[in-house]
């Protein structure tokens, strides 16, 4: 088989393209608005505003790894995420402290990631019409607001496309189990996201339940599957000894919620998912700000 042929359904084909469009349209049309949007006071002023000095040094692409995400304005904090900084560098060379810049960079990883959700489910399914429907629920959902028009949001979006691209190369080498560069690529990609989001490392068990849920692969994992997830597992330990080096905790929840013991922190995560729940279905009155 040869390369054009794995990447028939992977790559966007003349035959697709109509809808491809049809979902750039509506994501733009949503979400272009967000181009007038200001930075906000959250966030946006401690990581871009008022961090030039920071992003205005390309060898802090570098320096990025090294120190946590509010390096500059906080002595410390328990959040690592590079990448996030890198990316905000890259933007302060383009378009120096213009927020715009920031906003579209936000729209177009948000279609990058519904477009994944497209390809994903054509992927498994091979139904253009269900691909359609599911990529536009995920870009337009009321709920994507808080990401794509807050600039620090831009965390979730790289953790999303990430995400969505290497379950996308994982599912592809699912179909073709020889292209062992694939398997590779989706290792890479779900790397990149761990050192955007902290978050990323729930995503292992993504991998697995596609084989045991949507391939019916069944619980009785060979070597060689074994072997498989087992790349992922050193991705998170590599992501994982990184963060303990720079950030001096392997989590460093002490930072975060001080001396709230974590019996207590666990008795809010019935309220935490019935939150997420809420929103999903009842997008109403959203806020940046979750209280709970």
């Amino acid at each position: 088989m040869n390369s054009a042929s794995v990447f028939e359904t992977w790559l966007v084909s003349l035959r697709h393209r109509w809808i491809v469009a049809i979902l750039l349209g509506a994501t733009v049309l949503v979400f272009w608005q967000t181009a007038k949007f200001d930075f906000v006071t959250y966030d946006d002023y401690d990581l871009v505003y008022q961090n030039e000095p920071f992003l205005s040094d390309w060898s802090h692409v570098i320096t990025a790894f090294q120190t946590h995400v509010f390096t500059g304005h906080r002595a410390e904090s328990a959040y690592y995420r590079p990448t996030l900084l890198a990316s905000f560098i890259v933007d302060y060379h383009l378009w120096r402290l213009a927020p715009w810049g920031y906003h579209m960079v936000n729209l177009l990883l948000h279609f990058v990631a519904s477009l994944s959700v497209f390809l994903i489910v054509l992927l498994i399914d091979d139904d253009r019409i269900l691909a359609l429907m599911c990529s536009l629920l995920f870009s337009l959902h009321p709920v994507q607001t808080e990401s794509v028009g807050w600039v620090a949001g831009r965390n979730d979006l790289l953790l999303g496309a990430a995400i969505l691209m290497s379950f996308g190369a994982f599912v592809l080498y699912r179909k073709y189990p020889g292209r062992l560069w694939l398997l590779l690529l989706s290792v890479v990609l779900f790397l990149f996201a761990l050192f955007t989001k902290e978050s990323a490392v729930f995503y292992f068990f993504l991998y697995p339940l596609f084989d045991l849920c949507i391939r019916k692969a069944g619980w009785n994992i060979t070597p060689k599957r074994w072997s498989q997830y087992s790349l992922f597992g050193l991705a998170i330990v590599a992501y994982l000894s990184v963060r303990t080096v720079v950030i001096g905790a392997l989590i460093g929840a002490d930072k975060l919620y001080g001396s709230i013991p974590l019996y207590e922190r666990l008795l809010h995560v019935p309220g935490l998912f019935m939150e997420q729940l809420s929103l999903l279905l009842f997008p109403f009155h959203l806020s940046v700000v979750h209280p709970l």
